[in-house]
């Protein structure tokens, strides 16, 4: 992410994602968390995502973030997640689009 309009891409794809979905929340919980410097600390969490009534809505996924402090604000530099099902939130957090068929069809014939 580069620009203030690819956060903004990500950010609606990941919430008309969870409004599809009928996703309520998201609970992360850390799994750890260490300073590598004192002004850069690594994490690791896992999210999940939870419907009406607590119903959890896919299998959690891990995230790994990198996050520095500028001045006196500490912000994330870097995060990952690791997004296998379902298939809609791994494209709405990589910010693409779903190959269709026709996709891999004309890729092959390339």
């Amino acid at each position: 992410l580069q620009k203030r309009e690819d956060v903004k891409r990500i950010f609606d794809a990941i919430r008309d994602f969870r409004a599809a979905n009928a996703v309520r929340r998201v609970v992360r919980e850390n799994v750890a968390a260490e300073f590598l410097q004192p002004d850069a600390i690594t994490a690791t969490h896992v999210s999940r995502m939870l419907l009406d009534g607590d119903i959890l809505f896919g299998r959690p996924y891990p995230a790994y973030s990198l996050i520095k402090r500028i001045g006196d604000t500490w912000r994330i530099q870097f995060c990952q997640y690791a997004v296998d099902e379902p298939e809609e939130l791994n494209v709405a957090l990589s910010g693409g689009k779903r190959k269709t068929p026709q996709d891999s069809a004309a890729s092959s014939s390339n």
